[in-house]
C-alpha cells in the first residue's frame, strides 16, 4: 500500500506534502520536556545547543505543554522553518543522545505525548469532540460546511452532556485504553495457542500503527486512535470464538 498510495495516489489529486521539519517535532517536544524539568543540567553540551538553534531555552519551557506540541508549531515564528532545516540523520544522533543522557525522563515525556492512546480514563490535555458542538468559523469559511439547529442537534448535543459527565460511559466510548487492553489480552491467547496464532496476522497493520502512534504522537486527539476501539471489540471476539470452537 505504501508504494500505490504515497506516489501514485497522492501524486494523482496532487496532496501538498508536510513540511519536513513536521517528522521533527516529537524529537524536540520529547528532548523540551527535560529542559522544562531540570533546565537540561544532565543534557550534553551538543544536545542543548542545538536545541537553541531551532529557538532559545527560554521559549522551549514557556511554551511547553506535556501532551501537546502545538505551542510551538503554532505560535512560535520560526519554529518549524528552523526544523525544516535540519536533516533526519542529525535529529536521530540528537535524540539518541538525549535518550542516553536522561532516559527515564525522555521515556516520560514519550509516555505523556501518547497517553490518548493507552489511557483508560480521560486525562488532562485530551480532546475528544465532546465540547465541539458548533463548526469553526474557518470551517463554514473555508469549506462552506454550515450546521442547521434541529432536533437532531439537540439530541446529540445532549447525548454530548451524558458521555461527557459519565467516566464510565466516557472511558467506554472515548478512550481506548481498554480495548487496547482487550486486544492485548486477546493478543496472548493467540501467542499461547497454536490453533489461533494464524489470526494475529489481522492485527499486524493495527500494531504497526499503534508502534508509529507511541514513536511519533504529539497531540491527544480521538481522530488518532478511534480505529482501535471498533478493531481491539472484534478481534477479541474472533478469538473468543475461534477459542471455544477449538476446545
Amino acid at each position: 500500500m505504501c508504494f500505490v498510495v504515497k506516489p501514485i495516489i497522492y501524486d494523482s489529486i496532487k496532496v501538498i506534502p508536510n513540511e519536513k521539519g513536521i517528522k521533527y517535532i516529537p524529537i524536540v517536544h520529547d528532548i523540551a520536556a527535560v529542559l522544562v524539568c531540570n533546565q537540561g543540567e544532565n543534557l550534553s553540551d551538543e544536545v542543548v545547543d542545538e536545541m537553541e538553534t531551532v529557538i532559545s531555552l527560554k521559549q522551549w519551557t514557556e511554551h511547553f505543554q506535556a501532551t501537546d506540541s502545538d505551542s510551538y508549531t503554532f505560535q512560535i515564528d520560526g519554529f518549524l522553518s528552523n526544523l525544516n532545516k535540519k536533516s533526519t540523520r542529525k535529529m536521530l544522533s540528537l535524540y539518541i543522545r538525549a535518550v542516553l543522557d536522561e532516559p527515564c525522563r525522555i521515556i516520560g515525556a514519550r509516555l505523556m505525548s501518547s497517553q490518548e492512546f493507552w489511557s483508560v480514563f480521560k486525562r488532562s490535555g485530551q480532546g475528544d469532540y465532546l465540547g465541539e458542538k458548533t463548526n469553526a468559523p474557518e470551517i463554514e469559511r473555508d469549506f462552506g460546511y454550515i450546521r442547521a439547529e434541529n432536533k437532531f442537534t439537540l439530541l446529540a448535543n445532549n447525548m454530548y452532556d451524558v458521555f461527557e459527565n459519565s467516566k464510565f460511559l466516557n472511558t467506554l466510548f472515548y478512550r481506548v485504553g481498554v480495548w487496547m487492553d482487550l486486544m492485548i489480552i486477546a493478543i496472548f491467547f493467540g501467542l499461547v495457542n497454536k490453533k489461533l496464532r494464524k489470526f494475529l496476522v489481522i492485527l499486524v497493520p493495527i500494531i504497526g500503527y499503534m508502534i508509529s502512534l507511541l514513536i511519533a504522537m504529539t497531540c491527544q486527539n480521538l481522530r488518532y486512535v478511534w480505529a482501535i476501539f471498533p478493531i481491539g471489540v472484534l478481534f477479541f471476539l474472533i478469538v473468543l470464538a475461534e477459542y471455544h470452537k477449538a476446545e
